[in-house]
This record gives C-alpha cells, sequence and structure tokens, in this order.
C-alpha cells in the first residue's frame, strides 16, 4: 500500500462524513467495476462506470464504499493542533509542527503535494 493510500484511509477513517455514499463518494461494485455515486433515484444508487463510462442504477447494497477524497480541511482537522501555517507561496500551502515535520500542500487539489508529504503525514499520525 502507497503511502498516498495509507494516508488517505487513515484520514477516512478519522472523518466518518467522508464515507457516506452520497455525491462524489467513490465505489466498487461487485468487485469488478470502479464508479463515482452520482445520485440516487428509486432506493437505487446512480454511479458513474469509470470502465464504461456510462451511468448505471444498482442497489446500495451492491457497492463496497471507498469513499469521498479527503479535502484540505479533513487533512488538517485530523492533524488538529499538531501544526502550524508556515507560509502561502503560489499555489502551496506549508504547515509545520515546530520542528522539523513540514507538509506542503497544493492549495489547488487539496491534496499534500508529493508522496514525501504524504510520507511526513503518515509519520505525524503514525501510521
Amino acid at each position: 500500500m502507497t503511502e498516498q493510500l495509507k494516508a488517505e484511509a487513515y484520514v477516512r477513517s478519522q472523518r466518518p462524513a467522508l464515507m457516506e455514499l452520497s455525491f462524489g463518494c467513490e465505489v466498487i461494485k461487485s468487485d469488478m467495476w470502479q464508479g463515482t455515486v452520482v445520485g440516487e433515484a428509486y432506493e437505487q444508487v446512480a454511479y458513474l462506470n469509470t470502465e464504461k463510462m456510462q451511468v448505471f442504477l444498482a442497489p446500495a447494497e451492491q457497492f463496497t464504499v471507498i469513499g469521498h477524497r479527503p479535502q484540505l480541511q479533513d487533512w488538517l482537522a485530523v492533524l488538529g493542533g499538531k501544526l502550524r501555517l508556515d507560509h502561502t507561496i503560489g499555489d502551496t500551502i506549508t504547515v509545520y509542527d515546530g520542528k522539523d515535520n513540514v507538509i506542503d500542500f497544493n492549495l489547488t487539489t487539496g491534496q499534500p503535494r508529493s508522496p514525501e508529504d504524504y510520507k511526513r503525514f503518515n509519520d505525524l499520525v503514525s501510521v
């Protein structure tokens, strides 16, 4: 499992709202097709099958929830009081823990900027 996948799984475990089966939630149907929830209709979930690029309806119980992608506010909330804003340059915000640990986040995507930043996040939260 990559540092990014470990970090995202940890944030999802700490922020239950990211696991709601609602618009934008990533899902797997029947261990075969990965997709994104695009709506609900008649007690079924509409999802975009990313393999076929088509929208299908299926009962909610047929899905394994991957979850919503964590946003900047989710990453920072999980870190809590451990980090302080250092500076913002362009589309990058840099936060630090008062020691040597610095994490850069991309303000456009809301994600850690590099694989090293995911690793630093995992080190800070002990994942």
